[in-house]
Formats: structure tokens, C-alpha cells, sequence
């Protein structure tokens, strides 16, 4: 099994929102999965396919996705559209699933970003399991980023690269 640890994930995130955007990263206390602010939530999804199979997560606050996405368009962040928001958490993701791909077996590809933004919802990622799961705070709001490692069971032949999947 692939060993990715909570030290790796808060160095790749630094290097992705503190490096490119200016916005530090730090482990959050405590084990706040979720919402760290009432109100919207966004989460984007990257899979990973290829020699290491999984998919990179990141959910925070549409408030969050507003200031990112300010950085990323020289905007204040009362002038980012919904889409703008959604569309900079879904390439911090894909940035972020970069950065992990690196760190386990290759060669593997990247799907395109997959955003999902409500108050209300849950994800369920078939035949994952979680890998490892960090909780950080970006300008006081909670950031969790989480890789999701596919089953090894469903990983066995007939399974691999290029194989039909069906859920």
C-alpha cells in the first residue's frame, strides 16, 4: 500500500496556495473534517488512474473558493462569479492531485476536475478508501484536502488500467 503522510500533504498544499496565491496554509487542531463556516461548501474531485489508482479531494468553504479565486483573477473577492470560484477550486485540485501523483507509482494520468457545491450533500467515492486526510485553515477557514486510495480488491485482474469499470 501506497504511504502518503499528513507532513506531505501540508508541504504540497503550502507550495500550491501559499507559493501561487499567497494564502498560507496550517494544520488545523483537531479532527473538523467539514465546515469550519456555516453557509457553502465546495468540493472538486481529480482521479488518479494509471499504475496507483485513487482520486485527490479538496472541500472548503465558498468563501474560501472566493478569496483563491480573487488571487487568481486580481479581483477582490465580492467580484468573483460562482463559476470563477468553482473553476479555481477545481484547478487548486488539479494541482494538488499533480502534486500527489508524483508521489506514488506511475505512470498515471489525471482526470479533469469534478466540482460539486451545495450546503447540503455527501460524496461516497465506490471500491476507496481513504489514504490520508489533512485538515488545515487558509484565512480562517477550513481546507481539507483527501486522497482516496482504490481497493486493493478492486485492483485484482480485470480491475487494472484500461479495464471497463462499472459501479
Amino acid at each position: 500500500m501506497t504511504t502518503i503522510r499528513h507532513e506531505d500533504m501540508l508541504r504540497l498544499s503550502n507550495e500550491i496556495w501559499d507559493s501561487m496565491l499567497g494564502l498560507p496554509v496550517l494544520p488545523q487542531n483537531g479532527a473538523g473534517h467539514r465546515q469550519a463556516s456555516q453557509g457553502s461548501q465546495i468540493s472538486a474531485f481529480v482521479q488518479i488512474t494509471g499504475a496507483w489508482q485513487g482520486t485527490v479531494r479538496l472541500d472548503c468553504s465558498a468563501a474560501l473558493a472566493r478569496i483563491a479565486a480573487a488571487r487568481f483573477l486580481g479581483l477582490e473577492p465580492p467580484e468573483v462569479s460562482p463559476a470563477q470560484a468553482r473553476d479555481a477550486i477545481g484547478e487548486l485540485t488539479n494541482m494538488s492531485a499533480g502534486s500527489v501523483k508524483s508521489l506514488v507509482p506511475g505512470p498515471s494520468h489525471l482526470s479533469l476536475p469534478s466540482v460539486t457545491e451545495g450546503s447540503d450533500y455527501q460524496v461516497h467515492m465506490c471500491r476507496e478508501e481513504v489514504l490520508v486526510q489533512t485538515s488545515l485553515l487558509c484565512q480562517g477557514e477550513s481546507l481539507v484536502l483527501t486522497v482516496w486510495q482504490k481497493q486493493q480488491s478492486a485492483m485484482g485482474p480485470g480491475n487494472g488500467p484500461g479495464a471497463q469499470r462499472v459501479y
